[in-house]
């Protein structure tokens, strides 16, 4: 936009150059109201009674043809190309180059009144009932300055919704994040994609959490595209705030899995957190038929090349281990599911385990300690506590759990 308003100024100037020139009042005109006008127009209208913006950005990319247009009107009669001394051929070469640029522009707006319609220019979108009561209903049902995602955007594709400034860009229910780096960029349109592609309860909250996202809009094309959004009724990650017909949004519960409690030296992974997941989902290849699951934290300070095996214990008060979850640590990273090695750092990941059944037995209340190792080479991770403590076999206790 701003190329092509240097362009139509540059015009100006040299139609002032040229006061001979018969047609300047009218390209003048033509470009101040080009540029004036219809970038205001097409930039979007205010939906303020709504609490939020939409933004126009199908009509916007519709009429650049016609202000870049507008730009070449001005370039053209200015340079007057038939005074030149240019050779025949070029002559005809940019007269029609620029004779084209200008019906496609013309036909530019054309299409945009023909297949969309001038209307919304000048009245709110135009939504469907349902879409537009789910619209209406965001400002009640979200907390303020809310970062809502959502994939399909059903019948509001031809908008962008903003809800928020959120470190470190900015965000908006298009899951698009804007990074001075352009693989951040990619990188958070894959977290996006996979968040809803994903089966896994856990897996996808983990990549919304990563987004910063506060609710998810869920609608009839995602529920067509066979998205799994059953995933989203799991409560231990998912609150449903409202629910009208094929559209519903879900809060993203704010789980203590993001404040660091320990470090495992010398690899620099750092435990932050756990719960317990009532309706969990597991990875495929699990049999298991356990009701409840233990969910793990996990952050890299810098990558690793080794896989990781967590032991995890349940010990009874007399010191006894009553049961055990030990397994290499494994859950969603880049594109699919990976161990350790394949985790960058800076980023939490969420493991999921089934509580053995041994533990759902015990007639006590039963401590959880949990270590890292390599059984490989049998290399044990040193534990370094930040807010919890040791027992007397180093392991971590991270919490006590109720049969």
């Amino acid at each position: 936009m701003g190329a092509v308003l240097v362009c139509g100024l540059a015009g100006l100037w040299l139609f002032r150059q040229r006061r001979d020139e018969p047609l300047l009042p009218f390209f003048g005109l033509a470009v101040l109201v080009g540029f004036g006008v219809i970038s205001s127009v097409a930039s979007g209208r205010s939906w303020v009674s709504l609490g939020f913006t939409l933004n126009n950005d199908l009509g916007m990319r519709a009429i650049m043809p016609a202000q870049a247009t507008l730009a070449l009107f001005a370039g053209y009669f200015v340079a007057s190309l038939s005074t030149l001394a240019l050779a025949r051929g070029l002559k005809i070469l940019l007269n029609t180059l620029i004779g084209a640029m200008m019906v496609l522009g013309v036909l530019a707006v054309v299409w945009e009144v023909w297949a969309m319609g001038g209307a919304k220019y000048l009245k709110p979108p135009r939504l469907d009932l349902p879409t537009y009561q789910a619209l209406q209903a965001i400002p009640t049902v979200t907390e303020p300055l809310a970062v809502v995602k959502h994939r399909t955007h059903d019948n509001v594709s031809a908008y962008q919704l903003m809800f928020a400034d959120r470190s470190p860009g900015f965000f908006t229910v298009e899951a698009a994040v804007f990074h001075p780096d352009l693989t951040q960029v990619i990188y958070q349109f894959g977290l996006s994609r996979f968040a809803f592609l994903n089966r896994l309860p856990l897996w996808s909250y983990q990549l919304f959490r990563e987004m910063y996202a506060d609710y998810v809009y869920v609608g009839p094309n995602d529920r067509g595209a066979d998205l799994y959004p059953d995933k989203f009724d799991n409560p231990t990650y998912y609150e449903n705030v409202y629910r009208q017909g094929n559209i519903a949004i879900y809060k993203v519960r704010d789980l203590p899995l993001n404040q660091r409690q320990a470090r495992f030296a010398p690899a620099g992974i750092e435990f932050m957190g756990h719960i317990i997941d009532q309706s969990p989902i597991y990875p495929l290849g699990f049999q298991t038929d356990a009701p409840t699951a233990l969910v793990t934290a996990w952050r890299l300070e810098q990558p690793v090349t080794q896989d990781y095996t967590v032991y995890i214990h349940f010990i009874d008060p007399s010191g006894h281990v009553v049961a055990q979850a030990d397994h290499q640590l494994w859950t969603w990273a880049g594109e699919g599911e990976g161990p350790t090695s394949g985790w960058a750092a800076g980023r939490i990941y969420l493991d999921i385990i089934p509580l053995p059944s041994e533990m759902l037995a015990a007639s006590t209340p039963l401590q959880i300690g949990i270590g890292l190792w390599v059984p490989e080479t049998g290399e044990y991770q040193q534990v370094e506590p930040v807010d919890l403590t040791l027992d007397a076999g180093q392991r971590l206790i991270i919490g006590t759990i109720e049969p």
